[in-house]
């Protein structure tokens, strides 16, 4: 696990980091940190954690787990012993779907053992990096009469896997803030036309009774407001709100505007 996070960069570190301790920026992290309205996953709208983010069954992540499933094939094909190969793409299976892996597919003793001390480890603990000291002598057996250390291949092989979580996390990214037909905007869109209803409702009928500014900002009618981007309309919704709050402080603290608002807003 050292060894793999020396080869890549601080940041990638870092993200890995929070990604191994559940505390990354995955929606049930953001939605308990207040910065989102949900803790639904942006494509299949279950509650995403650090471990949904590769076993996500929507379409798009099966195909990049399956592309990075393939690549990890080639990466091991006659690099270490096919049987080893086996078994690291079946626990990589298994960790996506929780079921566990076929044993009686492994037929040498030694990689088995191997394998099934990996399962007990936590069936994510292949997908982050972290292996049985038991894979490492077998690797090094195979690379006797080379130069080549075992230690160093299950660093850039943990590396090679980790691709696998890093192209899903960008794909996921995506899907959250620029995809606009994702499960997940569908929904903010939805949530963000109803409070824009909510707030232009709140607004008095005559709105030349509000100063300039604020006549100019509500202008537009409801429908063209609504045909805004999602980040726009949330941008849109923070500002009528704090508009409307400040109208409402106004009331509180003064009982003459209070008084004289209520009367233009019921024969406006």
């Amino acid at each position: 696990f050292r060894r793999t996070n020396k080869m890549i960069t601080n940041k990638k570190r870092q993200w890995r980091a929070k990604h191994i301790s559940h505390i990354g920026p995955t929606a049930q992290n953001l939605f308990r940190r207040k910065h989102r309205t949900s803790d639904k996953c942006p494509r299949c709208q279950t509650t995403e954690n650090s471990k949904h983010v590769v076993q996500c069954e929507h379409n798009d992540v099966t195909m990049i787990f399956d592309s990075g499933i393939e690549s990890i094939d080639d990466w091991c094909t006659d690099d270490c012993p096919s049987q080893m190969k086996l078994a690291i793409i079946a626990l990589l299976q298994s960790a996506r779907s929780r079921y566990e892996p076929d044993w009686d597919a492994i037929t040498d003793d030694d990689i088995k053992e191997a394998m099934m001390e990996q399962w007990t480890m936590n069936y994510s603990a292949i997908l982050w990096g972290f292996w049985s000291p038991k894979w490492q002598k077998i690797q090094q057996k195979f690379l006797e009469g080379t130069r080549r250390s075992a230690a160093l291949w299950f660093a850039h092989l943990s590396n090679e896997i980790w691709k696998i979580t890093d192209d899903i996390w960008k794909d996921r990214n995506d899907n959250e803030h620029n995809n606009m037909d994702s499960a997940i905007n569908k929904e903010r869109n939805t949530i963000a036309d109803l409070e824009i209803e909510t707030i232009m409702g709140r607004l008095p009928k005559n709105t030349r009774l509000l100063p300039m500014s604020d006549r100019k900002y509500f202008s537009k009618n409801i429908e063209w407001i609504k045909r805004k981007r999602i980040k726009d309309k949330l941008k849109w919704i923070r500002r009528s709100q704090a508009i409307l709050l400040a109208y409402e402080k106004i009331e509180e603290n003064n009982r003459e505007a209070r008084l004289l608002r209520r009367y233009f807003i019921d024969n406006g």
